[in-house]
């Protein structure tokens, strides 16, 4: 006589009201969601920037060159957080497209200036726009208060993070801002 198969137990509640995830210890279960919302709505934005034409790295570039024209290529690297390797080549595709301009430091020759172009300020509103859109999409489910608390939890935990001591992702080729890879 065979054995009645047991169901399978509930999974877990995390306390947010969530299944726990499969595989993951319960403390580490907040930091795996957050990475992967952020995956997701990443790759849901570089979609929708394809679609006029650029990448989510490149705008992201063109968003950062928005506010601050005329960074050396390490210093946009440090603040999007990627590789000056990496970004050399976001910036080598925009400058292809007439998105960027390189132009010579006038006190040092040995740095470049990235300058948004006036074609890459004509989606600026665009890009913002999509930007918006998507955000809005993401948060479709919370009500306005939870979107509020949302944002000022994830501003603790930002706020928390920017308080700690940890090197950058770019440390390895940040030492100057010099070099022909600039």
């Amino acid at each position: 006589m065979k054995a009645a198969a047991k169901a399978p137990a509930p999974p877990q509640s995390t306390g947010l009201g969530q299944p726990e995830i499969a595989g993951i210890r319960p403390e580490l279960q907040l930091t795996v969601l957050i990475g992967e919302t952020a995956r997701l709505m990443r790759t849901a934005f570089d979609a929708r920037m394809r679609g006029i034409g650029l990448t989510g790295a490149s705008s992201r570039a063109l968003f950062v060159l928005y506010k601050e024209d005329g960074l050396s290529q390490i210093e946009l690297a440090r603040r999007l957080d990627v590789s000056r390797m990496a970004l050399g080549q976001t910036i080598d595709r925009l400058e292809k497209s007439g998105h960027v301009e390189r132009r010579p430091d006038p006190s040092d020759r040995r740095v470049w200036r990235l300058y948004a172009t006036p074609l890459a300020h004509t989606l600026r509103k665009t890009i913002t726009d999509i930007a918006a859109e998507q955000q809005k999409l993401f948060l479709a489910g919370l009500s306005n208060a939870e979107v509020d608390a949302l944002k000022k939890s994830l501003q603790i935990v930002t706020d928390s993070l920017k308080s700690m001591p940890m090197g950058s992702l770019v440390e390895d080729d940040a030492s100057s801002d010099t070099g022909d890879a600039q």
